[in-house]
């Protein structure tokens, strides 16, 4: 389902995949989404709502983890085999396989990113790598004391990991190395990617709730135990909803609330950090969006 983002008009609706079949979190690039579905590599035009480009990728495997990045040049894949498998696509639609890459210790790839330049993948024996984005070059490797499943982040010459071990690392895109004093340490489980703000980063780490930590220091700046979700930014205020339906609004500057509200009927949010609107929805199909101040 696609919807005008601003007004909500409809831009169109299609079924991509058979019920049951696995489909990646998708990437949007140069006015393209790019789906992983099964095992097939999907490119959809939004302003057509058409289906451009069906691409088998039998390197996958109809793996669930199965994570999906691109640059000008290639697309990269993590396959089952364990390794990232570098293709370039041609003007015909097929693929042509350039390479292959894998951790040192052959450990399973869970989250891709990539640039022009490089290639950044993590693993699940807690490996942040570094390679070359146009051959098999490891550049650098930076090895945390645990498993890594939460997509990596990428934001202004860092990447950002957060781990089993239950801390987040801020490190060096070019040199792999730690940019904060320490790693944060959040107390629980990191398993979803934080989102990068202005001068704050948001991420859950379990029962520890959500926390506000700055961008600079690495110190936490706020802490919900209940939060769920950054919702958006405005200036200096975190809008974040917290079970079971609560709306808090934080101060970044102070880590103080400023106010709450009652948000008992939004079942369903997502994290928008793009502009100062909240993207809202219930069980019974609606959405909303509402813009804050």
């Amino acid at each position: 389902f696609c919807r005008h983002r601003v007004d909500g008009s409809v831009r169109f609706e299609m079924q991509i995949a058979e019920k049951g079949l696995p489909v990646v979190d998708p990437l949007y690039i140069d006015r393209r989404i790019f789906f992983i579905i099964g095992s097939q590599l999907k490119v959809l035009d939004p302003a057509s709502g058409m289906v451009l480009q069906t691409e088998e990728l039998a390197e996958v495997g109809e793996n669930r983890n199965a994570s999906l990045a691109k640059n000008d040049r290639f697309f990269y894949v993590a396959g089952v085999d364990r390794r990232v498998h570098a293709f370039r696509i041609q003007e015909d639609g097929d693929s042509v396989k350039l390479f292959t890459a894998t951790a040192d210790n052959d450990s399973t790839i869970t989250s891709l990113l990539a640039t022009d330049d490089r290639v950044f993948f993590s693993t699940l024996a807690g490996n942040v790598v570094a390679m070359d984005a146009e051959g098999p070059v490891k550049i650098w490797q930076y090895n945390t004391s645990g498993a890594i499943t939460a997509p990596l982040v990428l934001d202004e010459g860092s990447v950002y990991a957060g781990g089993h071990d239950t801390k987040l690392y801020r490190l060096s895109a070019a040199t792999g190395t730690l940019q904060w004093e320490t790693p944060f340490f959040a107390g629980d489980k990191i398993l979803e990617a934080p989102g990068v703000g202005l001068t704050t980063l948001y991420f859950r780490a379990g029962r520890s709730g959500l926390y506000g930590v700055s961008k600079q220091s690495g110190k936490d700046v706020w802490n919900i135990p209940r939060g769920e979700s950054v919702l958006c930014e405005s200036g200096d205020r975190a809008y974040v909803y917290a079970v079971p339906g609560v709306l808090y609004v934080m101060d970044n500057r102070t880590g103080k609330e400023v106010y709450s509200l009652n948000f008992s009927q939004v079942n369903r949010y997502t994290m928008n950090l793009g502009d100062a609107r909240m993207y809202l929805a219930d069980t019974r199909g609606r959405v909303a969006c509402i813009s804050v101040p």
